[in-house]
């Protein structure tokens, strides 16, 4: 690849396409945020518990958490591009086969453990990218690419709530992760770092502070100052995660509005999350 040029351009201007890919690719891996929606189908259609039909998004987030991680140590050894495509396959394999399940204990183990794990080794990628070719506007820049994660259920809670209306749960589980394997690959295909030393024209990289120090992952651990933080990010997502996932048969059944309003109420749930 010429690295002159980026999708027929200069480096600076190409660079940005990158951005729209990576908002493309959130969407689909953050449509976990509409599971609501498939929440009370679930319940009626594999004769489950409340409880029970929620435990699919419960796992779906630890395994997501636990495997970003994970993608953060293989992407140096894969590359963005492979690591990528992967994710999205497993992205895609975990919906897909989550129409096929008999009860919730598949479905968990399907669209919970499989699809979850697709997620989070795919979720860091267009990040990682993003953050390199914008060092300049990297705030900007990461700022547009994960906003599509957060804004996801404006449209696959939509997708799914009209699938889900005309064919059933399953049918919306396996057209939607077809779909989503699909515009993952094909988005993740382009995704490269730029050439070591690359900066975009007339930026100066600022210099390291006196004070600052970098920490390996196992110092950083054992910090006051990791644990401090990832309490407050534990404390912060609980309660909003776990509203999102009943907030659909939650407004259907106590508020008693339409199927439709809930799918996009839950959208906009999500952005504030977000």
């Amino acid at each position: 690849m010429n690295e002159n040029r980026l999708f027929g351009m200069a480096p600076e201007s190409g660079r940005w396409l990158f951005i729209l890919f990576g908002f493309i690719i959130n969407i689909c891996l953050g449509s976990v945020y509409a599971y609501s929606v498939f929440n009370k189908h679930v319940q009626e259609l594999l004769g489950s518990s409340a409880t029970w039909a929620g435990m699919p998004f419960m796992i779906f987030l630890a395994v997501f958490a636990i495997m970003v991680f994970v993608g953060g140590q293989l992407i140096g050894k894969l590359g963005p591009r492979n690591l990528g495509i992967l994710g999205g396959v497993v992205v895609g394999l975990g919906w897909m086969l989550a129409s096929q399940s008999p009860n919730i204990g598949v479905l968990t183990l399907t669209y919970g453990v499989i699809g979850g794990a697709g997620v989070g080794l795919a979720y860091g990628v267009p990040l990682a990218v993003v953050g390199r070719w914008f060092p300049d506007k990297r705030g900007l820049a990461l700022g547009l690419t994960i906003a599509g994660f957060g804004g996801s259920p404006f449209v696959s809670a939509y997708v799914a709530a009209s699938i889900i209306s005309s064919a059933g749960p399953m049918q919306a589980f396996f057209t939607m992760g077809l779909a989503f394997l699909i515009v993952i690959c094909v988005c993740f295909i382009p995704f490269r770092y730029p050439a070591d030393g690359w900066a975009p024209a007339g930026f100066t990289a600022a210099t390291t502070g006196a004070g600052s120090i970098d920490f390996t992952t196992g110092e950083m651990v054992k910090t006051k100052a990791f644990y401090g933080l990832f309490l407050s990010y534990t404390i912060g997502c609980l309660a909003g995660l776990m509203a999102i996932g009943i907030s659909s048969p939650v407004g259907q059944e106590i508020i008693v509005i339409p199927a439709t309003t809930a799918a996009t109420l839950v959208g906009v749930f999500a952005i504030f999350n977000g």
